[in-house]
């Protein structure tokens, strides 16, 4: 004899079959969002600068946000500072050179191709920007020194 199973128990039967279901997609997507992509922001809130090192007159690190890094270099007749430290910064974003000297010269920006950053008396800034990476050496020929090493990454 075949049992048929009545309307009633047909229709909970789908019912749960689709509340299952569901409920599967919702447990499963959630999980491989999260995890591949992490949370989503919510676009009311602002977010978090990330940071650079930069070299200051003093010759230790300070932070800068992602747009770029800017180093202070002072120079006298007889030195620099700073005095041929190694620097990491990023391919493709600004590097601006905060000068002070004494009197005017002109720094070598040992990169391909090469540059010349003439400055004057008293405080200027100058930007470049480095796309190659490598290591870049920026000097002042005049006082044969090694004001910084940049590693472009």
């Amino acid at each position: 004899m075949l049992l048929l199973a009545s309307p009633m128990r047909r229709r909970a039967a789908a019912a749960c079959s689709v509340l299952l279901l569901g409920a599967g997609a919702v447990g499963c997507g959630s999980d491989s969002t999260s995890s591949a992509t992490g949370p989503t922001p919510d676009a009311s809130s602002s977010p978090t600068p990330e940071t650079t090192p930069s070299l200051t007159s003093d010759a230790t690190p300070s932070a800068t946000t992602v747009t770029g890094t800017t180093i202070d270099i002072t120079i006298t007749a007889t030195s620099v500072d700073p005095s041929g430290q190694q620097l990491k910064v990023q391919a493709g974003k600004p590097i601006t050179l905060r000068i002070t000297a004494e009197g005017s010269g002109e720094l070598h920006v040992h990169s391909s191709p090469e540059q010349e950053i003439a400055y004057p008396s008293g405080t200027s800034e100058h930007t470049l920007t480095l796309d190659q990476p490598g290591l870049v050496d920026v000097e002042d020929h005049e006082l044969d020194k090694l004001i910084v090493k940049l590693e472009v990454r």
